[in-house]
């Protein structure tokens, strides 16, 4: 047997015993780990790419349409 496997079994029976005392805390759901994150989804420099090209592209066709 490996010795990864051997580590890898020591570890689970930690952790079982662990679990049989409940000395485990459970780990929030993603969605209550998403809600606390400060972090934002779409990076600002992505959303002000993205307002830069589309207010860019209305500009010239207004101009294309009116010049």
């Amino acid at each position: 047997m490996s010795s990864a496997g051997g580590k890898i079994r020591a570890k689970n029976a930690r952790n079982a015993e662990a679990h049989r005392r409940g000395q485990t805390k459970p780990r929030p759901a993603y969605a209550e780990r998403a809600m606390t994150s400060k972090k934002p989804a779409v990076p600002a420099w992505a959303v002000g790419m993205v307002c830069f090209v589309v207010i860019g592209g209305v500009f010239f066709e207004l101009a294309r349409l009116f010049l």
